[in-house]
């Protein structure tokens, strides 16, 4: 089935005009825009588990904080499965992203970040987190890096393994 059929027989999205696959070192990300310009993210997830746990948290966490919390589809499930694939439909956040982390006002984006991180943890603490691992975020970064370098070693310079 084709991203289109996909997201229209699956999400109350609307007529879809336009799909576009976005660079992405990890699953496969599309941006989606329909017809009255609205723009969506569509995720590609391979643990059913781990989406339902996000799902579950970005739902509790959007009742404080402004985060991308899933839509539904349109049986009221936050993921579709499709063929051993896990999707997932997220309004597209509007933003400016940036390359240079020092560049320009990196002092005031660096607070803006500590205070986001701050609330973030804030609202944590008021949720029952005994279902969700307990992870090393360094540890999970580096693990990850090294299968995405594993992944595209055609792309680099140099062997790391």
């Amino acid at each position: 089935m084709n991203k289109e059929s996909l997201v229209t027989e699956n999400w109350n999205l609307g007529k879809i005009t336009f799909i576009k696959e976005l660079d992405s070192f990890a699953n496969k990300v599309y941006l989606i825009t329909n017809e009255a310009d609205e723009n969506y993210i569509l995720k590609e997830q391979n643990c059913p588990e781990k989406v339902e746990k996000e799902n579950r948290l970005l739902a509790l966490l959007e009742e404080n904080l402004p985060v991308a919390a899933p839509l539904p589809t349109k049986e009221g499930k936050y993921y579709l499965a499709e063929r051993d694939i896990n999707y997932v439909c997220y309004p597209f956040l509007e933003g400016d992203s940036f390359a240079n982390h020092y560049d320009g006002e990196c002092i005031e984006r660096a607070n803006l970040l500590g205070q986001a991180i701050g609330e973030l943890h804030y609202y944590l603490r008021m949720i029952e987190l005994e279902e969700y691992e307990e992870s090393n975020l360094i540890e999970d970064i580096l693990k990850d890096v090294k299968n995405i370098v594993k992944q595209n070693k055609d792309a680099f310079d140099y062997d790391f393994f």
